[in-house]
C-alpha cells in the first residue's frame, strides 16, 4: 500500500521476506501492559512497539520483522507516513533485532567506512552530500545499524533544508518535499552516490557546531578522543532514540556491544 522507492524490491518465490510492511486496522491490535518508559504516544513491550503520530498514523513493530501501519486521517499524504517509517519505526525494528543503532550517517570510499554522528540539524546530511561529490558513497542515512564491527546497508536517501540547497546551488523547485508544508527536500536518487557493499568501521566522527564547542580557536578542526571511557560516554549520547532502547529492554545488550566496539 506504500510506494517505497528507497527500499530494494526482492522477488520471493516461496513468500519469505526480511521485513513485512502492511496496512492494518489499529483497532484490532491487542492492548499491551503500560511500561516504565511509555508516553502518551509511545507504548512498548518485549518485541512489541507502538507509535502514534498525532493526526497522521499509528505504527506497530512486531518481532523485529513486521511493521503494521494505519492512517488516523485519510487526508494524510504518503510522505507523512514514510517520514516516520524510515526513522523511529525502522529504528525500533532494528533495536528489536538487537542491533546497535546510532543516529548518524555512514559513508564508504576505497574500502574505508566512516560514521558521522551528531544532533539533529548539525549538518550530517549536508556533509554526507558534499562527501558524495568527492568520491564517497552513502551506506545509510539517519539510522546507522551496527552488527558487531560492520555497518549494514540502510536507508539510502539524503534530505536537505531549502537554505542548504540554496548555499549548494541546487534547484529545489522540482524536488520532492520530505513532508508537505516542510521546507526540507529529498535529493533525487540519480544525484546520489550509493554504496552496494559495506566494510568494517575505519573512523567515527561526532559533529559539533562552533556554538556547541564554545571555542574561540577557529583553527580547531578535529579533537582526537583516546580514552575508552570518554568514547563510551560520547557514543552513548548518540544512540538512536534511547527511550526506545530502554522501553524494549535492550540497555544491557547495547552496553556490551558498545564496549566491544570501543575496544576496536
Amino acid at each position: 500500500d506504500l510506494l517505497l522507492r528507497e527500499l530494494e524490491k526482492i522477488n520471493s518465490i516461496n513468500g519469505n521476506y526480511d521485513v513485512l510492511i502492511q496496512k492494518d486496522n489499529h483497532k484490532n491490535w491487542p492492548s499491551i501492559k503500560k511500561g516504565k518508559y511509555d508516553t502518551e504516544y509511545l507504548k512498548m513491550a518485549k518485541n512489541d512497539f507502538r507509535l502514534t503520530i498525532k493526526g497522521i498514523a499509528k505504527f506497530r513493530v512486531l518481532d523485529g520483522n513486521k511493521i503494521y501501519w494505519d492512517k488516523i486521517n485519510e487526508e494524510v499524504m504518503e510522505n507523512d507516513i514514510k517520514a516516520f517509517l524510515f526513522s523511529s519505526v525502522f529504528g525500533a525494528l532494528f533495536i528489536q533485532r538487537d542491533n546497535l543503532v546510532l543516529h548518524g550517517n555512514a559513508l564508504t570510499k576505497n574500502k574505508k567506512l566512516i560514521i558521522c554522528l551528531g544532533r539533529s540539524g548539525v549538518g550530517k546530511s549536508t556533509i554526507s552530500y558534499i562527501l558524495m561529490k568527492n568520491g564517497w558513497k552513502l551506506v545509510s542515512d539517519d539510522l546507522v545499524i551496527l552488527n558487531n564491527w560492520n555497518v549494514s546497508i540502510g536507508i539510502q536517501r539524503i534530505k536537505l533544508w531549502d537554505n542548504t540547497l540554496k548555499t549548494l546551488n541546487i534547484r529545489y523547485s522540482k524536488l520532492e518535499r520530505v513532508r508537505p508544508n516542510i521546507n526540507k527536500y529529498l535529493i533525487n536518487k540519480s544525484d546520489l552516490s550509493l554504496a552496494k557493499e559495506t566494510y568494517p568501521i575505519s573512523s567515527i566522527y561526532i559533529l559539533y557546531s562552533e556554538n556547541d564547542l564554545q571555542s574561540n580557536n577557529k583553527d580547531l578542526n578535529i579533537i582526537n578522543i583516546k580514552k575508552e571511557q570518554t568514547k563510551l560516554f560520547l557514543l552513548r549520547e548518540h544512540f538512536f532514540r534511547p527511550r526506545i532502547v530502554k522501553g524494549l529492554g535492550k540497555e544491557a545488550i547495547y552496553f556490551s556491544k558498545l564496549a566491544a566496539i570501543i575496544k576496536n
